[in-house]
């Protein structure tokens, strides 16, 4: 046994089934368990675990036997990430019990990459200046595979401007940036449409500028001013209101 502090290290363990989304649990069974095998589960019922031993021997076994335990992540090094690692049947895990007592940590042994489906992960900064305040003084990111989408997020609780959020839906192909000012931009990929609401003014500085599209449209509530040193006008119809 290897020991830090009251943290025994309990073994290498098969995950028996895939981590539920947004839970810290998972359901292990220790390596040393099953005897003379590759390392290798295969199978997708909930119920077994298929093993292959150094014969290429196929053993079916019982998933929820007694010698499963469920363990809790444990971010170890990993303090700002405060999402499991979505771990799937078959990957192995470090399990380490707290000495005198019947609870179970785990975290990653090795990154299978061929076993890992999709993920949800969740990093946190904390902006607060001292203790209290609220979980959502803070920035974060969130990369979610199993929802699809991106967010990036920073707070305004310690002297910021305003908050920013910063979020990419790819099952819906929409990309939005927003502040908490309602400053925004969406880009629709699908609809092929760019939205932009600024609260006082857009200013754009070029040497030139080109605009193509079919109809354009110009609504000015007050005036609508041009300043040039001449102007040309090309037009096959004119019409003035």
């Amino acid at each position: 046994m290897k020991t830090n502090d009251n943290k025994v290290f309990y073994g290498l363990c098969y995950v028996v089934a895939d981590k539920p989304e947004d839970s810290y649990d998972i359901d292990v069974m220790l390596v040393s368990l099953i005897p003379d095998t590759k390392g290798a589960l295969t199978g997708n019922t909930s119920s077994n675990l298929n093993m292959v031993d150094s014969k290429g021997q196929h053993t079916a076994i019982a998933a929820n036997s007694s010698n499963n335990i469920t363990a809790t992540w444990l971010p170890d090094g990993e303090q700002n990430r405060i999402s499991a690692p979505d771990v799937c049947k078959g990957d192995i895990v470090e399990v380490y019990s707290i000495n005198g007592t019947d609870e179970y940590y785990w975290k990653v042994y090795a990154h299978n990459v061929a076993l890992r489906k999709r993920e949800k992960v969740l990093y946190w900064f904390s902006n607060k200046a001292g203790t209290g305040g609220s979980e959502t003084d803070a920035y974060f990111l969130l990369v979610d595979t199993r929802n699809k989408n991106i967010h990036l997020h920073t707070a305004n609780n310690d002297g910021e401007a305003c908050s920013y959020d910063v979020m990419l839906d790819t099952r819906a192909g929409v990309l939005m940036i927003k502040d908490s000012l309602n400053n925004s931009l969406e880009l629709d990929s699908v609809g092929g449409v760019l939205d932009t609401k600024i609260n006082n003014k857009i200013v754009s500085t070029t040497k030139e500028h080109e605009i193509n599209c079919k109809t354009m449209v110009i609504n000015a509530s007050e005036s609508f001013t041009l300043n040039t040193k001449k102007h040309t006008i090309n037009s096959s119809v004119s019409k003035t209101n």
